[in-house]
């Protein structure tokens, strides 16, 4: 994953996160940022919204149903892929 996506999504993630830790293990930028948009949107701790997909291999639906049941997670990861496809777009 690139410098720029890291720095675009840094933001999204808690003060302090390291970010060589939090994007290992994805299979690419996207998923990393619609990760990181989900864990913003709804106020899911990323690194255990990150265990759930990355680790435990759950859908986002299914991870962000497990930890944030009154939520839409159909809807939200809708919208948490939609802005990750524009990250990585605008970084090219």
């Amino acid at each position: 994953m690139s410098a720029e996506l890291h720095e675009k999504l840094q933001p999204l993630l808690r003060k302090g996160t390291k970010m060589e830790i939090a994007a290992d293990g994805f299979k690419d930028g996207e998923q990393f940022a619609a990760l990181a948009h989900a864990s913003r949107n709804l106020d899911i701790n990323f690194m255990v919204l990150k265990d759930r997909v990355v680790t435990q291999k759950k859908s986002l639906v299914a991870a962000i149903r497990e930890l944030k049941p009154e939520a839409n997670a159909l809807r939200e990861a809708e919208i948490a892929r939609a802005a990750a496809k524009e990250d990585v777009s605008e970084i090219g």
